[in-house]
């Protein structure tokens, strides 16, 4: 076998050494012509068209060259070599033929302009493809070079550029794409790598992490497209404490940040602030370069303001008292004003606003709660999270629930456990609760098991879970509930009272209605029997037996009176029905009629009506023959008694009904407001609600006028 290889190897060998030669010194070693050529190369005798092209070459350069290109470009021969076939293609494209003959042998083998361009696009094309077949850079450039006029140019281009930068982004630093850019500033990849480069550039030029560098990057690269991802590092890496003294130190070490005013906001709305006059006051002294003092001088305005939120077209906007709109009708909704802002909605989705109708956090959640403590809790997508008064998410949407702060901790909900988080999220109580409740004066009432205690804010036991019911403390001491009985409890987890009472009620005037047995008495707020358990019990007590004005109403025999805070009867304990002293008289009644006595106890008004309410404005509203009117302290009648329903009067008039339709009567019994309405009710502040036809009114009294029409 190898002496048959070797064989070849010498035969190959000395054909090429002829054809050599015979090309050189332009004498054949046999006489061919230049047609036995082509045909030779018709018929894919390549080894006789080659040797016969060579021998032709000098008298027949421009067809020999064509077809040495033909036969170096075809790969089914061994003389197969593609940048020979180029070379000898760009002599034939440029030899210029002048002889007739050679001319008439050029258009029998149809060799011509179109058909050379054929053949070296060709050329060019299969070039390209082992350029291609090897993928590098350096393959595609030894290719642009040569084959520079080629149509695969820009393919060839396009791909050394891509591994190129390829090989730039395997590296990722600033300096490889540095490099790219500079090598090939027209390839396509360039704007990526630019980008690349700024962001690696920022990147390891920042890489220790700290305020200092930020800054130093943005002195040495301040056309850098990161300047002010460094400015958010900076007050990112200054504030995390997110108190008003690390605030404070961003502004004075970094005054040209651009979260400067962001950090002067959060100040002002970290700082206690109730609003008033002498907390503005003190908020200027503290921060004298405060840069928004005109803006707190609005806002000690509105604060002072009353707003009052009504409704007009369907849309929910804020007057003040003297009518003036103070923020649009714009919204679906709007709540009462809490710590300055109000939640707000519009779309089904909520946000916050302040007094002067701007959205001061964005309407964008499920649902919003109002302000407490300077923390909003809000939900979206069926998780709560908080935010603070400058917006920022202080407490992630992590939670099936949560509560409002309430002693710097809000009650948190995962996974049907109870814990508690404080305003930075760190859980300090920890999830292991079955139902629990907001903080109120340190201590919030927890449950296991189907029973109940007391925790302190680091989560320990007052007492030991004990309790089937408990409510929060209230001046240090809370009712406790065992097997339906009461009992009393203080702070420090002492007894006051043990669970042994049918009811304890809540504390009125700094006593409460405790009953046993069917007897009822009543307890100081230390727990001790003020007034002894001397009285019957009526399950109304707990409502019927608080004091007012130093006097509570008691059942014996099922009779009733009034005692003092002493326990002594100041008025008998003989009338079937009794209400509470007002103007020197007290509303009692007999059988089936109502009167009035005084103080001592003597009649003053006799057992005529079939209701009687306590006195007000020196008028007292009674019921005659199924009417209401009123009647002096003389007991004249002083307003017939033409109405289907009244009210007590206030100092504004009392509400009345006849007719189905409601007015209001000035003290001598004229209407200063018509039958006309269809609700009545006296508001806070001197404020009367009409309701007609759908819409609601609001009147003034102090200004004897309607401020709100709704439309």
């Amino acid at each position: 076998m190898k002496r048959i290889l070797g064989f070849i190897f010498v035969f190959i060998f000395v054909v090429y050494c002829q054809e050599t030669l015979a090309f050189k010194i332009g004498r054949p070693w046999i006489k061919p012509s230049i047609d036995k050529g082509f045909a030779s190369l018709e018929e894919y005798d390549y080894f006789k068209a080659k040797r016969i092209f060579y021998t032709c070459h000098t008298k027949y350069r421009k067809l020999a060259d064509f077809g040495l290109a033909t036969i170096y470009y075809r790969k089914d021969n061994p003389f197969h070599q593609i940048d020979s076939a180029y070379a000898c293609l760009k002599r034939c494209e440029s030899i210029v033929v002048t002889s007739a003959k050679v001319q008439q042998k050029l258009n029998r083998w149809q060799i011509s302009t179109d058909s050379i361009l054929k053949l070296r696009q060709l050329i060019e094309y299969r070039a390209y493809e082992y350029a291609s077949q090897t993928n590098s850079i350096a393959g595609y450039e030894a290719y642009m070079q040569k084959y520079w006029q080629s149509n695969m140019i820009a393919a060839a281009t396009k791909n050394r550029n891509a591994l190129a930068y390829s090989q730039a982004a395997k590296i990722n630093t600033a300096e490889a794409y540095q490099n790219f850019i500079e090598k090939y500033p027209a390839a396509s990849e360039i704007n990526t790598a630019k980008n690349n480069y700024e962001l690696c550039l920022f990147k390891e030029f920042t890489f220790s992490h700290n305020a200092y560098v930020y800054y130093e990057f943005m002195q040495k690269y301040p056309k850098s497209p990161y300047l002010l991802a460094a400015e958010d590092s900076i007050f990112s890496i200054s504030t995390q404490k997110k108190d008003n003294e690390s605030y404070y130190a961003f502004i004075k070490n970094y005054p040209t940040n651009r979260h400067v005013n962001k950090a002067w906001s959060l100040i002002f709305n970290n700082s206690s602030n109730d609003y008033s006059a002498e907390f503005f006051e003190s908020f200027i002294k503290k921060y004298p370069e405060y840069p928004f003092k005109e803006a707190i001088k609005r806002e000690l305005v509105l604060a002072q303001t009353e707003f009052i939120i009504v409704k007009e077209n369907g849309k929910y906007g804020a007057i003040n008292k003297n009518g003036n709109v103070m923020i649009p009708f714009n919204f679906e909704s709007i709540d009462e004003f809490s710590e300055g802002f109000a939640v707000a909605s519009q779309n089904g989705r909520f946000g916050y606003i302040n007094k002067a109708g701007k959205i001061v956090i964005p309407i964008t959640f499920d649902d919003a709660e109002s302000f407490h403590e300077g923390i909003g809790v809000v939900k979206k997508e069926n998780k709560f999270g908080a935010l603070n008064k400058s917006g920022e998410m202080v407490i992630p949407l992590d939670y099936d629930d949560l509560g409002d702060s309430h002693d710097s901790l809000l009650l948190a909900e995962i996974n049907g456990k109870y814990g508690y988080i404080n305003h930075k999220n760190s859980i300090v109580i920890p999830f292991e609760w079955e139902n629990a409740y907001d903080f109120s004066e340190g201590f919030a009432s927890v449950e296991k098991g189907e029973k109940q205690s007391f925790i302190d804010k680091h989560g320990k036991l007052l007492h030991p879970l004990i309790y089937d019911w408990v409510e929060p403390f209230n001046k240090g001491i809370a009712r406790v509930q065992i097997n339906e009985m009461y009992g009393l409890i203080n702070n420090r987890g002492d007894s006051l009272l043990p669970c042994v009472y049918d009811i304890i009620s809540k504390f009125s005037e700094g006593l409460a209605l405790i009953a046993k047995e069917d007897k009822c008495g009543y307890i100081d707020e230390l727990g001790k029997m003020s007034i002894p358990l001397q009285f019957d019990y009526k399950d109304e007590n707990d409502v019927f037996g608080i004091f007012r004005n130093g006097y509570a109403k008691v059942f014996l025999k099922n009779k009733k009176g009034l005692i003092d805070k002493s326990g002594k009867a100041v008025v008998a304990i003989e009338y079937s029905d009794i209400g509470y002293p007002s103007e020197g008289l007290i509303p009692v009644k007999k059988k089936s009629k109502w009167g009035f006595i005084d103080l001592s106890g003597k009649p003053a008004i006799k057992f005529q009506f079939e209701k009687a309410e306590t006195f007000a404005q020196s008028l007292a509203l009674v019921k005659i023959k199924g009417k209401y009117g009123y009647i002096d302290s003389k007991g004249k009648v002083a307003i017939e008694a033409d109405y289907d329903e009244a009210q007590t009067f206030r100092k504004e008039g009392a509400i009345v009904k006849k007719d189905g339709k409601y007015g209001i009567l000035n003290i001598s019994g004229k209407l200063i407001f018509d039958l006309e309405f269809d609700k009545i009710s006296f508001q806070d502040d001197g404020m009367i609600l009409f309701e007609k036809e759908g819409k609601k009114w609001l009147y003034l009294t102090s200004q004897s006028k309607f401020i709100y029409k709704e439309r």
